[in-house]
C-alpha cells in the first residue's frame, strides 16, 4: 500500500526523470534487476512491491502511476505476485523502496529537497526513503532447454542515488 508522504516523496523525484522505459520490454514475463545489461557475476534481483496510483487526495500528479521496486527477500513466495505488465509498461517511472534498517550515507549535494548520495555504501535504511531508478535495458530470452516454459524478459535498472525521505506517522 502506498500511503500519502510516500507518493509526495516519489513525487519530487519527477523533474529528475530520464527517458520513458519502452513499453515492449514488458511484452512477456519480467526478472529485475539492479545493474548494467547482461552481466557475468550475479546482480541484485528486485521485486515489483506495487504501483503508486496518481489519483485522490495522495497525489499531486494526476493520472501519472509509479511502479515500486524492493529488494528480493530470501522467502521468494512472499514475494511473488502477478504483474499487471501493461500497467507496468505505462509507469512513468520507478523508485526504490529502500530496506528499513539504519545506515550513514554520504549526501554529496541537496537540491530543491532532494539529496544526492554517493553509491559507496551497502544499501540499508529506513523504510521512509525512496530512490528514483532509471532504465538500463533489457533482454529477451527463449527458454529452448525448458520445456513448457514461455519466454521471458530480464530487465536491468540502474540506481541514481537521488532519495527523498518521509516519515510515516503511526
Amino acid at each position: 500500500m502506498i500511503i500519502q508522504a510516500q507518493r509526495r516523496a516519489i513525487e519530487a523525484l519527477k523533474p529528475l526523470v530520464g527517458q520513458p522505459w519502452p513499453q515492449e520490454a514488458f511484452a512477456n514475463k519480467c526478472s529485475f534487476y539492479i545493474g548494467q545489461g547482461p552481466t557475468v557475476r550475479p546482480l541484485p534481483s528486485l521485486v515489483l512491491l506495487g504501483f503508486s496510483r496518481g489519483i485522490g487526495t495522495c497525489s499531486d500528479i494526476k493520472g501519472i502511476d509509479v511502479a515500486v521496486f524492493g529488494y528480493r527477500s530470501f522467502n521468494r513466495e512472499d514475494q511473488e505476485i502477478e504483474i499487471d505488465r501493461n500497467r507496468l509498461a505505462n509507469c512513468a517511472y520507478s523508485v526504490l523502496l529502500w530496506p528499513r534498517r539504519p545506515v550513514e550515507i554520504k549526501v554529496l549535494s541537496i537540491e530543491s529537497g532532494i539529496r544526492r548520495i554517493a553509491l559507496d555504501h551497502d544499501l540499508e535504511a529506513p523504510q521512509a526513503t525512496v530512490e528514483l531508478l532509471r532504465f538500463d535495458s533489457f533482454r529477451d530470452h527463449e527458454p529452448a532447454t525448458i520445456k513448457g516454459r514461455d519466454r521471458f524478459t530480464v530487465v536491468y535498472l540502474q540506481r541514481t542515488g537521488l532519495i527523498v525521505s518521509y516519515v510515516v506517522l503511526a
